[in-house]
C-alpha cells in the first residue's frame, strides 16, 4: 500500500513538474505577455471602407510564425498522451488537495469547466431563423447578438442544431460556461453521437 502511495505521489509529481515548465514555456510567449492583443485576437475588429463603389475589409492578423509558435507551446498541455496534459496536471492537483475541502472543491469545479469545453458531445453552435450560425464561444455569438436575445427569452427562440436540425435551446453549465442543448432530455443529434458523444 505505502508503495502503491509512493508511486502515486511521484507520477503526480512528474506530471505537475512537467505542466510548471510547459506553462512558463507558454507565459514567456510574447503573445501571453501582450494581453490587450490577446484579447484582440478572440474579439477581432473588422474595420469596413466603402471606396469608390466597393467595399474594402481589413482585418489585422498577428504574423502566422507568432501564432504557429504559440500553438506549438500551446500544443502538449492539450495532448492526454503527455505528462503535462492539462487533466493530468489539475488531477494530480486535486489530490494534493485532497484534504483541503475548499481547494479541492475549486479544482473539481475547474475540471469540469475544462471538461465541458472540450467535449465534443457539448453542442457551441446553434442555426438561429434570422441571424444565421450562432456560436456559444463568441462573445457576441459571432454575429452581434447577445446572449440575453436567446438566454431564457418568451416566447423562446427557434433555435436547431446545425447538424440535424433539432430543436436546441441556450443553456449555461454549472461553471458558467455557454452551450446549446437539446430541447429533449436526451441529445439525439447524429453528428454528435458519430463523434462518439452523446449527452
Amino acid at each position: 500500500m505505502a508503495r502503491d502511495q509512493a508511486e502515486i505521489e511521484q507520477k503526480n509529481r512528474q506530471c505537475l513538474g512537467s505542466f510548471v515548465v510547459r506553462a512558463r514555456r507558454v507565459a514567456e510567449h510574447t503573445l501571453a505577455g501582450d494581453w490587450e492583443k490577446l484579447i484582440t485576437l478572440i474579439d477581432p475588429k473588422i474595420g469596413i471602407r466603402f471606396e469608390n463603389g466597393e467595399i474594402r475589409i481589413r482585418h489585422e492578423l498577428p504574423a502566422e510564425e507568432v501564432v504557429e509558435s504559440a500553438a506549438a507551446r500551446i500544443r502538449p498541455i492539450l495532448l492526454a498522451t503527455e505528462d503535462c496534459f492539462h487533466m493530468k496536471a489539475l488531477k494530480a492537483l486535486g489530490y494534493a488537495c485532497r484534504e483541503l475541502p475548499r481547494d479541492a472543491e475549486w479544482v473539481r469545479a475547474v475540471r469540469a469547466e475544462w471538461k465541458t469545453r472540450v467535449d465534443p458531445a457539448t453542442p457551441l453552435t446553434a442555426l438561429h431563423p434570422d441571424a444565421g450560425r450562432l456560436d456559444a464561444t463568441q462573445p457576441d455569438l459571432g454575429c452581434a447578438m447577445g446572449w440575453a436575445q436567446v438566454y431564457k427569452v418568451r416566447p423562446r427562440v427557434n433555435l436547431a442544431c446545425p447538424g440535424c436540425g433539432w430543436a436546441v435551446h441556450a443553456k449555461h453549465s454549472p461553471q458558467g460556461v455557454r452551450f446549446f442543448c437539446g430541447v429533449f432530455s436526451v441529445w439525439w443529434c447524429t453528428t454528435v453521437l458519430g463523434e462518439g458523444g452523446g449527452r
